[in-house]
Formats: C-alpha cells, structure tokens, sequence
C-alpha cells in the first residue's frame, strides 16, 4: 500500500474503535479498586508453588518469594494509585479488541482503505481504560532494533510507520476519548497496571523497577501520602540494575525478532508463510550466535530453537 492508503486505512480501523468503545457498560466499573485487587490475585494464582525452573530461566527471572513479595507490595500501591482522581477517569470500562494487528485485519483486494473483516475475537474483554493505555497496534508502531547485537541493519520501516502512529494517536484523541484518556496518564503509572499481574510471565525484575519508579516519583506525581513500596539499599539497586539490564535486553529482542519475522508475540504465523518464517528464523538466529554463546542466546530468545526446513 502507499502511503496516502496506509493512513487512510489506519482511520478506517480508528472507526471499528470508536464503536467497539460507543458501547456503554453501567453494570460494570464502579469499584475499581476491587478490579486492582483482582489483577494481584492473578499474579499470584500464576505463581507455581515450587519453583522447578532450575537454569532454563534467567537469573533476572526472580525466585518465586520474590514474586511473591513484589506482588503483596503492589496490591498496596494498586490500592493507593487508584483513589487518585485522574486514574479514576481513566478508569471507563471499554471493549476492545486486544490484538488488533495487521495479521488480524482484511482489507478489499480492489480498495485496500477499506476494511472488510477483523478476525481473533476470543479474548476480547472488557476492562477499565487504563488497562490498554500502553497499546500500540503493530501498523501504527516502530521497532527499533536492539542496540548493537546483531550484525543485520536496521528495518526498514521509517517514516510511513511513524506517520501511521501520528495518524493512530490523533484519530483515537478525536473519536475515542474513553480511550485516549488512558493515554494521558503518566508512562510509570500506566507500566505499574501492565506490569503488575505478569510478573512470573516477564520476570521480577521489570515489576521492581515499576515499583522503584513510582516510588521514586511518588511526590512530583502529586501522589496522595507516601508510596507503600520501601526502596532497596544501595546494594540491592546495584543487584537489580545488572539483572535489568539484561531483562531490557531480552524485551528489546523479542519486539526485534517478532517484528522482523511478522509474527505475534507467541510465534504464531500463518500457514502458508511458515516455512519462509522458519528459514527466516534459523537465519536470524545464526546472526546473532555470531556474537553471543549459544547457552546464553537460548535464555533470551524468545522462541525454540530454531531449525531450517532443510534439516527436517
């Protein structure tokens, strides 16, 4: 598509947003602090009750007291941040459709701007605002690749990707304020609400740097008291920076790989473009062995091992 249809068809897609987001819900969201409380009870529920990993996770994984710990302080600042007033008005609750990808989405073979059917609706849900306030479908978005690991060069997605995003944002500001309200909230406390429930999913490590950063901010965030979360010792964020490095590295990977293979975040890809992909993927991956061992690409990299059709 040129770039003049990309965006159009971005304000096409904007339009099923705006009538998923019409829909009103009064039986729902009128006590989100339950709703809170609920997102730490999930993070718990997904807490095994012995760890059996041993050394298939990395170290900044975070053992399951941790976890556990990380989780019990966030169910206290989840009870603070939510009585403040401008999360509370974020806190409309809204369907939308949570995987709004390109994969996800046809288009007329004759008019491309138009958008003919929107598929994957299973884990559509309604939720309050905040909860989408991090969303970027992958049309609208760029990824930048990570730092110098790899030796490929950049993707080329540029300009027409961040015009797209512009396009994106605005739209939803004109036609969906419910959500674009979300948007406004500030970028920590919009991570803790991401974060705060997947922490055995994405490691301790990202949940305590949400933590530390809130309480760091606590104040000049014009939070009401004093944030629930005691900051480590010196030692500890000393501790904690070298294991989040290496987490922002692995999160930084898996958006690169994902990106440039064109699958989901699990590796879904579509069939007739599997066996490409999986070419693709030994490739990728053989790039980057050139520069890491191969024990420690395999705890970052975001799927299996990867082979080439022609080994099967």
């Amino acid at each position: 598509m040129s770039l003049e249809q990309q965006v159009a068809c971005t304000g096409a897609i904007i339009k099923y947003v705006k009538q998923m987001a019409a829909i009103d819900f009064h039986a729902y969201g009128s006590d989100a602090a339950a709703y809170c409380s609920a997102l730490i009870d999930i993070g718990i529920s997904r807490l095994p009750p012995v760890d059996t990993s041993g050394n298939e996770k990395p170290s900044y994984h975070g053992a399951i007291a941790e976890h556990r710990r990380l989780l019990d302080f966030s169910r206290d600042v989840a009870s603070k941040l939510i009585e403040d007033p401008r999360i509370q008005r974020a806190a409309a609750p809204i369907l939308l459709h949570p995987d709004l990808h390109k994969r996800n989405i046809y288009v007329s073979g004759e008019n491309p701007t138009t958008v003919t059917s929107i598929i994957d609706w299973q884990s559509s849900s309604i939720n309050p605002a905040f909860m989408h306030a991090n969303e970027v479908p992958d049309f609208a978005a760029h990824i930048p690749r990570p730092d110098d690991h790899s030796p490929s060069a950049d993707l080329p997605v540029g300009d027409n990707a961040k015009l797209c995003n512009q396009a994106f944002i605005a739209g939803v500001r004109l036609l969906v304020p419910k959500l674009y309200a979300s948007w406004e909230l500030d970028d920590d406390v919009a991570r803790f609400f991401e974060y705060c429930h997947r922490t055995y999913r994405d490691g301790a490590g990202i949940l305590r740097q949400v933590l530390m950063d809130l309480a760091n901010r606590w104040k000049e965030l014009a939070m009401a008291g004093s944030c629930p979360y005691p900051l480590p010792t010196a030692e500890e964020c000393l501790a904690h920076r070298e294991e989040y490095k290496a987490l922002e590295y692995a999160q930084e990977l898996k958006k690169f790989v994902t990106s440039r293979l064109n699958t989901a975040s699990d590796g879904w890809v579509p069939i007739d473009a599997w066996k490409e992909t999986t070419d693709d993927h030994k490739k990728l991956y053989d790039e980057f062995l050139q520069n890491m061992g191969e024990e420690d690409l395999r705890k970052v990299w975001p799927f299996d091992k990867p082979y080439s059709i022609s080994e099967v």
